[in-house]
């Protein structure tokens, strides 16, 4: 640093301050107290990101300086993130072990209690989920006492609800820091095993190789590893012959060639640190390769408040090498093995945006900490500073369809305050099969209304269509997205009576009718304003007219527009949870004419999605388009196909639905929206072969079909099922 700037610098703004009295008034706790510091905060600026708990949460651009670090040496206090400081700590500004704290005068405040409870986690799996779990269990041996067995047992039964798999990081030898030549840990494994059993758990079983004495550092004599418990109701572990301590595990078609064993243990990055450990399962037929890591710390590194600026980040080095070792393992196979699947998990002492993860991952990991929520990512805490150390990589073909929780139950938490350890643990359920399910009604009508129970509790707004023609509510779909709307269909004369239900439940507001009163009557819409609701009616001369009029109530300025034949359904449904996802008008338009309405608000966006081919659209009118883009097939359903390639290629999920009739596709298309689905036209009884190329290409797994088996067949529903 060669310039000097308490404005703008946090270094040099709290060296302007060594020395003096300062106030802190009211701070909020971002961590509890270590090494007797305890780390609050008072202000944060507008962007800045906090966690579930009210805390700092560290991020690649901001290592929060904000933090204070009170010394509460001698001070009774114990504290959870997000608690208050009920008045002010006034404090001499002070500087040691690299940091600037505040020694405080006078007496100190109360705290406030700030609700901070252990998580639970949110991931709910099915039979056919494989869960697999990282969780550092901090030098854990027998000898640490029955109480912290079982705060770790509780803690995989309650919160993390018994994964198939869990990676356990810090195991100690049988007796701990003794050092006295043990290496074996089958005692550690056996008293966590029993005690989950005691708590109600499953009975676990346990995959370890005990390291050479005093080689793999952490606490002298107690011989760190890290290691397996999985339930064997769950998971089968193939017999083959374990490795040991200095033997390295490869990789075949038949999987790997030691069971479990270690990744290249005697390669000079792995000295006085953790070998990783690879172990082969196999859930409902499928091998999956689970490595569990333990990198090597931090240690050395320069500080934030340091001497040495750039920070140097000496341990960095050994990591990279670390991680690019895994990273080669995970090609070796991903390569050799048909399935490929692969888990990198583990304390991996580094953070997400950091190069050592960059090197795991490289081009064959996706890590699924970055698909957290950003007030969720977090699995320890460092002098204020919530930060991810604990990491759950899948390998690509995994990732669409795995899921991820950090359950926050320890960095949040002193030990006085009954944590277990002081990393949270991470959680992911991983979608080995297909699911299916049907959601369905006697009529067309129920149906919607079924459909509008499935992805709705409540909802101030519904959209009320007719459900026996199409045109005015084929444009519906992203104003009912806009107002997290379900659209519900009804007849022509009369509110249906199961629509009337719905709309009770739902505790509506307001209706939104789609169509002039030929479409819907003035009867309908007198029935919706006897039940409470103010009623909006969005329609036209035509059904051009009403689709720019549902346009016009999108607002913005969008970037694209859809346009899509007027009389032929299919296209402009398949392409609607698109459209309605990212606000995008559906415009509609004869084969070979377009109308001077709808031409009027294309010209207002940088670009044309032309739905359907030549038939449904004609070249002349695409090429009178600023900047069309086609998306079409030989039929409706390999343009539906077309369309979840192209336009929907991150969806993991879709709403199926026939693509002989328009109702049940119509009512699906915000809930496919919702989820972020794509919709998928098929026959009653077949998968198209381009809608089944479509699934393999996007990697689907989850399905919504709609309508009964008059619709889309059991036979169909079969088929996606073992797709």
């Amino acid at each position: 640093m060669k310039t000097f700037d308490p404005k703008t610098d946090g270094l040099d703004f709290y060296e302007s301050l060594e020395g003096m009295l300062i106030d802190i008034p009211d701070a909020t706790v971002t961590g509890p107290v270590k090494y007797d510091e305890l780390p609050v905060y008072v202000n944060a600026s507008e962007d800045q990101l906090f966690t579930r708990a009210n805390g700092l949460l560290l991020t690649a651009d901001d290592p929060n300086p904000e933090r204070l670090l009170i010394d509460v040496d001698g001070i009774d206090i114990d504290v959870t993130t997000g608690d208050q400081l009920d008045g002010s700590v006034t404090g001499n500004v002070s500087y040691d072990y690299s940091n600037f704290k505040i020694r405080p005068t006078g007496t100190f405040p109360t705290v406030i209690d700030g609700d901070t409870e252990r998580e639970v986690t949110t991931i709910e799996s099915a039979t056919g989920d494989l869960t697999i779990a990282s969780y550092n269990i901090e030098n854990y041996y027998p000898g640490v006492g029955e109480e912290k067995t079982g705060k770790i047992a509780e803690s995989i039964v309650k919160n993390m609800k018994t994964p198939d798999i869990v990676g356990l990081i810090e195991v100690q030898d049988n007796n701990g820091p003794t050092d006295d030549g043990t290496t074996k840990a089958n005692e550690s494994y056996e008293a966590i095993i029993k005690a989950i059993e005691e708590a109600g758990g499953p009975t676990y079983k346990f995959a370890d190789i005990a390291p050479a004495d005093k080689t793999d550092g952490g606490q002298p004599g107690g011989n760190i590893r890290v290691g397996f418990i999985y339930n064997p109701d769950r998971v089968d572990f193939p017999e083959k012959k374990s490795g040991d301590a200095t033997s390295s595990v490869s990789v075949d078609e038949n999987g790997l060639t030691l069971n479990p064993g270690r990744i290249d243990p005697t390669n000079e990055a792995f000295e006085d640190s953790r070998k990783p450990l690879a172990a082969e399962f196999e859930f409902n037929g499928e091998k999956v390769v689970v490595v569990a890591n333990h990198f090597n710390s931090k240690g050395g590194d320069g500080a934030l408040f340091g001497a040495d600026h750039p920070v140097v980040l000496g341990s960095e080095v050994q990591r990279i090498k670390q991680a690019s070792i895994v990273n080669n393992f995970v090609n070796e196979v991903v390569t050799n093995m048909d399935s490929g699947n692969v888990v990198v998990l583990g304390d991996l002492n580094d953070f997400e945006f950091s190069k050592p993860i960059e090197t795991l991952e490289g081009d064959v990991l996706t890590n699924m900490i970055n698909k957290l929520p950003t007030e969720q990512r977090y699995t320890y805490n460092y002098q204020g500073n919530a930060q991810v150390l604990d990491h759950i990589l899948v390998s690509n073909n995994l990732a669409k369809r795995t899921m991820i929780d950090s359950i926050n139950i320890n960095s949040d938490f002193s030990e006085a305050d009954g944590r277990a350890s002081d990393h949270d643990p991470v959680l992911a359920k991983i979608q080995m099969d297909n699911s299916v399910d049907r959601t369905s009604g006697e009529t067309r009508y129920e149906t919607a209304v079924e459909i509008s129970k499935k992805g709705w509790e409540s909802a101030d707004t519904v959209v009320i269509a007719r459900g026996d023609k199409f045109p005015d509510a084929l444009a519906g779909a992203p104003l009912a997205y806009k107002y997290d709307a379900p659209i519900l269909l009804t007849e022509q004369n009369k509110l249906n009576a199961a629509v009337k239900k719905e709309i009770e439940r739902l505790g509506a507001t307001k209706a939104i009718v789609l169509g002039g009163t030929s479409a819907i009557s003035s009867y309908a819409e007198y029935e919706l304003k006897g039940l409470g609701l103010k009623v909006d009616r969005i329609g036209g001369e035509n059904r051009y007219e009403t689709a720019v009029n549902i346009a016009a109530k999108l607002d913005g300025t969008p970037e694209k527009s859809i346009l899509a034949n007027a009389f032929n359904f299919p296209d402009a449904l398949s392409v609607a949870s698109y459209a309605a996802k990212n606000g995008y008008p559906i415009v509609l338009t004869d084969d070979d004419k377009l109308p001077a309405v709808s031409s009027k608000i294309l010209n207002t966006t940088d670009e044309q999605i032309v739905v359907g081919g030549e038939s449904a659209i004609s070249e002349t009118i695409v090429d009178n388009l600023s900047n069309p883009v086609r998306i079409s097939g030989d039929d409706r359903y390999t343009t539906s196909a077309s369309i979840a390639t192209v336009l929907t290629p991150d969806a993991d999920t879709a709403i199926v639905a026939t693509g002989v009739k328009f109702a049940d596709a119509l009512a699906g298309s915000v809930l496919a929206a919702k989820e972020d689905g794509a919709i998928l036209l098929v026959k009653k009884d077949e998968v198209p072969e381009k809608i089944s190329d479509a699934i393999d290409e996007n990697d689907i797994h989850n399905f919504h079909i709609l309508g009964g088996p008059n619709a889309v067949s059991d036979e169909v529903m079969e088929e996606l099922k073992n797709n």
